[in-house]
Formats: structure tokens, C-alpha cells, sequence
């Protein structure tokens, strides 16, 4: 029993080495504690400097995801940013930065006059907001191209968007925001050649601040740029210029009555066949934009994809319901609805209505590019003849791809 009771007995000289070690062990384990802290938790003090507290700033949309084209000039993403001011203060875009998550070298910068030119204010009066900048509620739309270059298409882009505040030279520093995108990586659509023969240029211009690119419709309740791929296309006489004579007369352009053709076999969506045709150019009359158009004709391409063909003559070939085949002769170039010379106006869209659907890519097959114009204006210039492609470039059959702007082509017969 003694035995018993001295194994029972408390040893107090080993609980009081127990509670020292216990109370070393705490303190080396607080210690421990505190330097983990401070490595993963800066100072508080230290992080309010690095972050700025949260500030009101510019809400950033994409409605249309960015759409990966393969044009003539390279691989691009092409897209709309709308940008709506939210402070009580006016803000500043002053830089743009845009690229492939993970990666350190931008796709694109931006910074003023080349930031602010790609910048259009929704607003009666576009002189309320000069370069770059966005007044107090405002909304504006920012218009990009980016080149993608030829590595692996990334499947989102990073913006890294830097405001400032104020209206002159002393304005003080603003909000950052980022914003990530994903992009649209569906292939797109191979068509065939809209007309034959040429040369045909491919007239449009992304930066033209009434072009079929920056021309946004609102007539269903959602904004839309349908107009986004659009292509006019005029053809060149032998000897230079869109027309023969002065002009004067609707007849007097190369490409007035030139077939027009199915690009796809395809499903004839819907016709418009009432507008008649002035006989000359000062004849043309003022339409409403229910009425740009002019007699048109609308292919179902499939998959939620429509060819919408503009501006033709009177007396088109087919009827909505009939089905068509590639290369099939299904109206002639006219001079209708809202434009400014005879022409053939093509795009593709994910909807059919003329002004309520978004534009999007495709590849054209068959021509071959033969030259180029620097700007759209030069291809009016009075007998404008073809700047040629470099040597061993022009009379090559191109590779499927969109046309670059202002591209001279020779299409297959």
C-alpha cells in the first residue's frame, strides 16, 4: 500500500519543472507566432499606405465579347468597352494597358491622344467630353483592336485602367480599375466571294468616327453595333476610279449591276424589294434608319448566323424560304436605302434584323489580293488606280481570312 500510495503521491519538484518547460514552450511558441505575422500580415499601417482606401470610379462592360479575327493584317481581338462614370467628378482615361493574364508584356497601351481617339461619348453634344475624358454620369464607348500576334490565343484579356480627376492641367491622381474579359474563340464562318471578277475594294475604316464601326443601335431595348464587320464593296474601273464621267449618274459607277452571289449554301431569311432606284446621285433621297437598308436580302448561314446583302437593285432573284447555293447569282448592285454611291454593302450577324444584332467575323475564301489604298479616301480619289502589293505578293491566291481595310481583290469567276 505504501508502494500504491507513493506512486500516488504528487513528485513537486517534477510539476515544477513541468510548468517551466510549459511556460518556455508558450513563449517560444508566441514568438514563433508573432514573426509568422509579421512575414504573411504586413503592418497595418504599412498596407493602408500600399492600398488606397475604395473610391467611386468607372463601371467597365463588354455587351459583345471580344471576337478573335484573322484578318489580312494579322490576328486581332476586336471589340467595345462602355464605360460609365459613377464619381461626383469628372474623369480622365489616362492609360490603358492590355494583356494576356500571366503574361508581362502588354498586347496593347494606350495613353492619351491615342487612348482619347478611340474614345466616343454617348451624348447629343460630343463637346462635352474632350480627349479621354468622362463628365460626371456620362457613358462612353471605347473602340479597340488589339493585335494577338501569332502565339496562343489567350482566353480572356486583362485591363489595367488608370483615371484621373478633374478637368485641367492640375489634375490629381484617381482610381485604378481591372477588369478581365473573355474573349470569343469560336471558329469563325469560311465563305465564299460575294461578286466576281474585279478589282473590288474592301472600303471601311475602324477609326472613321461615322463608319460602320463606331455606329452604335439601341431599337430593341440593348445597344448593338451591327455594323462592327461591315465591308462596302466598290469596284476599280481599268483605268482607275469608282466611276466613269463625273459621277453624276447612278450608271456612271464600274460596280452598278454587277451580280451579286450567295456565299454559302444556305436558306434565304428574309427579302426587301419596295425601294425605287434614283437615277442619279443628287436624286437619292434622306431615309430614316429603318430604311437604310434599302432593298436588302437576309441568308440563314446557320447556327444563329445571318449574310445580310444591302443597297441592291430592284427586282431581286430569290424569295424569303427559298434555298440557295454558293456562287448562285441572287440580286445585282443598286444604289438604295441610305448611301452615297452605288455599292455592295456585306456583313455577317448572330441575329436576323438589319439594326438589332451584333456584327461578327467570318473568313473569306477565294481572291486574291492585289494591292492596297493607305486610307479610304484615297480609293475616291479621281482615277485611283491600285498602290500594288510588294512583289511576290500581289496575284497570290490569299489564304481564308477577313479583308484588311481599303484591300484590292481580284475574286474568282
Amino acid at each position: 500500500m505504501r508502494r500504491g500510495y507513493s506512486f500516488l503521491k504528487p513528485d513537486l519538484s517534477h510539476a515544477a519543472n513541468t510548468r517551466a518547460t510549459r511556460s518556455a514552450a508558450a513563449t517560444a511558441l508566441g514568438a514563433a507566432m508573432l514573426v509568422l505575422a509579421t512575414l504573411f500580415c504586413p503592418l497595418r499601417a504599412s498596407s493602408e499606405v500600399d492600398l488606397p482606401p475604395p473610391r467611386q470610379s468607372c463601371e467597365v462592360l463588354s455587351l459583345q465579347p471580344p471576337a478573335v479575327v484573322r484578318s489580312t493584317d494579322g490576328t486581332q481581338a476586336v471589340y467595345e468597352l462602355h464605360l460609365t462614370n459613377f464619381s461626383r467628378r469628372p474623369l480622365r482615361i489616362a492609360s490603358l494597358r492590355i494583356e494576356a493574364p500571366g503574361s508581362r508584356q502588354p498586347l496593347a497601351t494606350f495613353t492619351g491622344e491615342t487612348l482619347g481617339q478611340r474614345l466616343r461619348l454617348i451624348a447629343t453634344d460630343r463637346s462635352q467630353g474632350d480627349s479621354g475624358a468622362l463628365p460626371t454620369g456620362a457613358r462612353a464607348v471605347l473602340y479597340l483592336e488589339v493585335p494577338l500576334g501569332e502565339k496562343p490565343i489567350p482566353r480572356a484579356l486583362q485591363h489595367d485602367f488608370g483615371f484621373r480627376e478633374g478637368r485641367d492641367e492640375t489634375e490629381a491622381p484617381g482610381s485604378s480599375v481591372s477588369v478581365s474579359i473573355p474573349l470569343d474563340t469560336s471558329p469563325p464562318l469560311e465563305l465564299g466571294p460575294p461578286l466576281r471578277g474585279g478589282p473590288w475594294v474592301a472600303v471601311y475604316d475602324p477609326a472613321m468616327d461615322a463608319g460602320h464601326r463606331r455606329v452604335v443601335y439601341a431599337v430593341a431595348g440593348h445597344a448593338r453595333v451591327p455594323g462592327r464587320f461591315a465591308i462596302d464593296w466598290f469596284k476599280l474601273g481599268e483605268n482607275g476610279g469608282v466611276a466613269q464621267g463625273d459621277g453624276a449618274k447612278t450608271a456612271d459607277y464600274f460596280g452598278y449591276g454587277a451580280d451579286v452571289l450567295a456565299v454559302a449554301d444556305a436558306t434565304v431569311a428574309a427579302t426587301r424589294d419596295n425601294f425605287p432606284e434614283p437615277r442619279t446621285i443628287a436624286d437619292a433621297p434622306s431615309v430614316p434608319i429603318a430604311d437604310a437598308t434599302g432593298n436588302y436580302i437576309a441568308l440563314d448561314l446557320g447556327n444563329g448566323r445571318t449574310a445580310f446583302y444591302e443597297h441592291l437593285q430592284p427586282g431581286l432573284k430569290v424569295k424569303p424560304g427559298q434555298r440557295v447555293r454558293r456562287g448562285q447569282a441572287i440580286a445585282r448592285v443598286g444604289f438604295t436605302g441610305q448611301t452615297t454611291a452605288p455599292h455592295l454593302h456585306f456583313h455577317v450577324a448572330n441575329r436576323n434584323s438589319p439594326l438589332d444584332a451584333e456584327s461578327l467575323p467570318y473568313l473569306l475564301s477565294g481572291f486574291v489580293s492585289i494591292g492596297r489604298f493607305e486610307t479610304l479616301a484615297a480609293v475616291f480619289e479621281d482615277k485611283a488606280r491600285v498602290p500594288m502589293a510588294k512583289e511576290g505578293a500581289a496575284g497570290t491566291a490569299a489564304a481564308p481570312a477577313f479583308p484588311a481595310p481599303n484591300l484590292a481583290v481580284r475574286f474568282q469567276d
